[in-house]
């Protein structure tokens, strides 16, 4: 029986045309429509870093206030108070922006829920609109954008043994002199809210409610999709198997990390 014998030459050019075979399977999986929606939906929840990120400024310019105004000589013309509130209005304004950002961010991937989990994200947003303090919160935004004073005051009541609590307000006179910026229902809560709105209560508890939200988004939608990221973590798998070694380790990391991602997300229990 003859032997065929293979060159070195001919070795390398099967290597390298084995080669380029994965990476165009490779690439093309990359840039198929399951992972560019898969990719898609995993933005929406990387934009939580930003809505984080301003919450965190906006919680560390409100204690640095407290700390501030704790001191009696911040009441006295001998410390910027103003500056300080400047900075915390400056927060506000960034915090309500992206807040607001994201949720109408959100409406744009609802076409990715089904139509039940559609029903109950929508829920959520409709229960939150309902509440007035939410509302007026958000208003915020478009208020300290346009308002050339300065709109948060800073208080304080002395108590027994030189105790102070101090807070930051908004007063009621004040925003209702600008009628037109606000919706009938919120003029009626700057009414009822008395002579000055603590706006610190207010962001807490919209806080506690834009993630009750935001979680349960991201819950129905990854529960929405879950065949396709089952479907994508076995055709990721399948790939990796096909390329062992260190050719093709830098081409094939980004695989990984969606493959590692996939698996926490299909093994969450709140899918």
């Amino acid at each position: 029986m003859k032997r065929i014998r293979i060159t070195p030459r001919e070795v390398d050019e099967n290597r390298t045309r084995d080669l380029l075979l994965k990476l165009n399977i490779i690439e093309d999986l990359k840039e198929s429509p399951d992972v560019l929606k898969y990719l898609t939906i995993r933005s929406h929840i990387n934009s939580f870093r930003s809505y984080f990120y301003n919450y965190k400024h906006l919680r560390s310019e409100f204690k640095h206030f407290h700390f501030l105004a704790s001191d009696m000589d911040f009441w006295t013309n001998r410390f910027p108070k103003k500056s300080t509130l400047i900075a915390i209005e400056s927060s506000l304004f960034n915090y309500v922006s992206i807040s607001v950002a994201i949720i109408q961010y959100s409406r744009r991937y609802l076409k990715y829920l089904s139509g039940e989990h559609k029903q109950e994200f929508k829920a959520l947003i409709e229960e939150k609109n309902q509440n007035i303090s939410f509302q007026f919160l958000e208003s915020l935004r478009n208020y300290v954008n346009h308002k050339k004073d300065i709109a948060l005051f800073g208080r304080s009541e002395f108590g027994i043994n030189r105790s102070i609590r101090t807070s930051i307000a908004m007063k009621s006179e004040l925003l209702l002199m600008d009628r037109d910026h606000w919706t009938k229902n919120e003029i009626e809560f700057i009414k009822a809210s008395g002579k000055w709105i603590e706006i610190e209560h207010i962001v807490h508890e919209y806080h506690l409610y834009f993630l009750k939200m935001q979680y349960k988004f991201r819950s129905l939608l990854w529960a929405s999709n879950i065949e396709l990221l089952r479907s994508l973590k076995n055709s990721i798998a399948e790939i990796i198997a096909e390329c062992p070694g260190e050719s093709l380790a830098l081409v094939v990391r980004p695989l990984i990390v969606y493959q590692r991602h996939i698996s926490f997300v299909t093994n969450s229990r709140s899918i």
